[in-house]
């Protein structure tokens, strides 16, 4: 903190403009701006006025796409509105070209806040001036006819009755860009030089009918002009005040995430076992061992091959995020280590407990102080080997042991209009053990701190089977239990077949058993897996006690690891929770430093009215290092999957349903080839 603040006060030049608007994303206060943030930016930001909180998460998904999910609530929170916004480039700005956008507020929801629009930026020195084109509520009284209807009459129809715009949850096509007239917005901000201080102005038309309708605000707003200050305090968090519309004050504070860093090259602490029994090692394996134990390297077993020219060493990740920096670090090791006789390494990569391929390496010249070598021009990547019964191998070391952690994590029940942001924070304590046959036994107990779900009183109204919706029933009613404690067994059948069986507590709602089977090549971005459970569902307590309703449940699935922006997307098709038939699309993207962002929806076999309130099952997921963030280093992460809302319709076992393929993510060769 103290670095901080030095830099806060020696600071001759400002930090970039980042505003923290009422909406999120990279806005002015209430009016959209062309700007974008850099690729892959994640921010979060929490906004207040006399009328309105809000709470929102943006991605830089494109360097030309920026998606918003808000959370909104109303004066007293008498309404609370869940809503998403995108924002396209069209016109990248350079000296003559304005940059130009095109978005859409509330694409999905009652669309309270919604609005579409075109929009310019053009800076001048320290001015970036904005002007634009709105229809919805940034037309306000309107200024024009609409352009649109010289395309089609249809495009002078708005439909303003929220409950008959559309079911709550599906895209409001109806009434994208429609509206008899459009109104003009627009606003300048001035970055000062010497500070990392932004004035904002902006002309927003907004008239506020909802919110005056429905006794929110005592009149219209007197004046369409808010004025506004954006203190970047650093890099990371910005706090900005406002005066909006001569009768609201209102405050900011985002916060914003890089999701793209590289990540530190790890140089963790050397393992130092208390004894080392090799089982009559050849004597060039000691040596091997020790050298990469120095390097905090797991190496499972080792072998020559009948000519003594070539070593084949069996890896696990250990504590390592990149499987390159793994094999960079294990392979000067071993090429220091091993007889003069070995001229190349094979590395069978070992990942979630399969065997994924064979890295083939050249013996590093370490008299030329070479001790890197390039993926690209140096590795063949080969179908995965079973290791040889002949290996040396470190069995006393890293096998037949009981491993335990314990830490502190919390479960959420998001945007129930009783309590939007219920919680509860629980210590989990995990233990893993081997039991034989490539079997282990895997156990998670937790132990609630505390929580706030005493205000969540409603009760499921699905006409379906409550395979989720009962959610708050099982946060409030396990005081202490298992969130997991199953046995599980994982292995790989063949060079592109690995699979697994598991069965028992399988997850906070349900008991059960089952498998899957991935098809995997190993030089291929695609891949197919088939999974399927038997489930039951538990007690609301947490013990090992079981409910009446069961299912059988399972998948097909698709996987494309695509070749943009570390983008992969699956397709599942089977049988949900709920014994509806459909399908679900996710596509992630996902970085070597540990982050994870992705969207998900699915649609299934259930009516839209049967499903209720959101109309089908969608959402988006997050995982963000801790350690990174924190420390630079290796740490927990935060991992949670957001829906706007819970029904029962299109629910699958978390974890259970075409999960090997992402397990599996950080050994593939795109990534290896991406990591120079």
């Amino acid at each position: 903190m103290r670095n901080r603040i030095l830099f806060l006060v020696i600071s001759l030049c400002p930090l970039g403009t980042s505003f923290g608007s009422d909406y999120g994303g990279r806005n002015l206060i209430d009016t959209p701006s062309a700007r974008m943030h850099s690729d892959g930016q994640m921010t979060l930001n929490v906004a207040f006025d006399n009328y309105l909180q809000s709470y929102s998460v943006s991605y830089q998904a494109f360097p030309w796409l920026e998606t918003t999910f808000r959370y909104s609530g109303l004066n007293d929170f008498f309404y609370w509105d869940r809503n998403l916004e995108a924002k396209v480039r069209l016109i990248e700005e350079d000296l003559f070209w304005p940059e130009v956008s095109v978005g859409l507020r509330d694409i999905v929801g009652t669309s309270v806040f919604g609005s579409e629009y075109v929009v310019a930026n053009k800076k001048l020195g320290s001015l970036d001036f904005s002007f634009g084109m709105g229809w919805g509520r940034l037309a306000g009284e309107g200024n024009l006819t609409n352009p649109l209807t010289l395309l089609h009459d249809g495009f002078k129809t708005r439909d303003t009755n929220i409950s008959q715009i559309s079911d709550v949850g599906r895209p409001s096509v109806a009434t994208w860009f429609r509206g008899e007239k459009v109104g003009f917005f627009g606003g300048v901000t001035y970055e000062f030089e010497t500070a990392p201080i932004t004035l904002i102005a902006e002309y927003n038309p907004d008239l506020y009918s909802f919110e005056t309708n429905n006794g929110r605000r005592a009149a219209q707003p007197s004046s369409p002009i808010s004025l506004g200050l954006d203190w970047q305090i650093d890099p990371e968090w910005t706090l900005t005040a406002s005066y909006q519309h001569g009768d609201a004050f209102g405050l900011a504070v985002s916060k914003r995430f890089d999701s793209t860093y590289k990540p530190k090259k790890l140089t963790p602490s050397p393992i130092i076992p208390t004894n080392i029994k090799l089982h009559d090692s050849p004597d060039w394996f000691e040596p091997l061992v020790r050298a990469e134990l120095s390097s905090g390297v797991i190496m499972e077993s080792a072998r020559l091959n009948e000519e003594a020219d070539r070593a084949e060493i069996a890896l696990s990740r250990g504590i390592y995020q990149s499987w390159p920096d793994l094999i960079n670090t294990a392979h000067t090791q071993a090429s220091v280590a091993l007889p003069e006789s070995v001229n190349r390494v094979d590395y069978l990569v070992k990942e979630a407990g399969m065997t994924l391929k064979t890295v083939r390496l050249p013996r590093l010249n370490t008299a030329l102080n070479i001790d890197e070598v390039t993926f690209e021009s140096d590795a063949k990547f080969l179908p995965p080997r079973v290791e040889s019964d002949e290996a040396a191998k470190l069995k006393d070391l890293f096998e037949e042991k009981l491993s335990i952690t314990a830490f502190i994590d919390a479960n959420y029940h998001l945007f129930d209009p009783d309590n939007p942001f219920g919680y509860t924070l629980y210590a989990g304590f995990g233990a893993a053990h081997p039991i034989g046959l490539g079997w282990n036994a895997i156990g998670v107990y937790q132990v609630n701190l505390t929580d706030n779900l005493d205000g969540n009183t409603r009760v499921s109204d699905s006409v379906l089977p409550h395979v989720r919706s009962d959610v708050s029933e099982y946060l409030k009613g396990s005081n202490d239990g298992f969130n997991q404690l199953i046995i599980e067994k994982r292995d790989t059948l063949s060079s592109s077949l690995h699979y697994r069986a598991f069965g028992g507590v399988l997850e906070q709602m349900y008991s059960g058993v089952g498998g899957e089977v991935l098809f995997m090549p190993h030089d291929s971005r695609f891949a197919t897996s088939l999974s399927a459970a038997y489930a039951k569902q538990r007690d609301f307590d947490g013990g090992l006690g079981l409910r009446d309703y069961d299912v059988i449940t399972g998948h097909a699935s698709l996987f494309w690891a695509t070749p943009w922006y570390n983008y992969d997307a699956a397709v599942h098709v089977g049988r949900y929770l709920a014994k509806d038939v459909g399908a679900t699309m996710e596509v992630r993207r996902t970085f070597d430093n540990g982050w994870s962002i992705g969207v998900w929806a699915t649609l299934t076999d259930v009516p839209f009215d049967d499903f209720g309130e959101g109309s089908f099952d969608k959402g988006f997921y997050f995982q963000v290092p801790l350690g990174n963030q924190i420390s630079g280093g290796v740490g927990s992460e935060l991992r949670m999957g957001v829906r706007p809302i819970q029904r029962d319709g299109g629910a699958r076992l978390e974890g259970y349903s075409g999960q090997l393929w992402w397990d599996t993510r950080r050994a593939r060769s795109d990534v290896f080839l991406g990591s120079q």
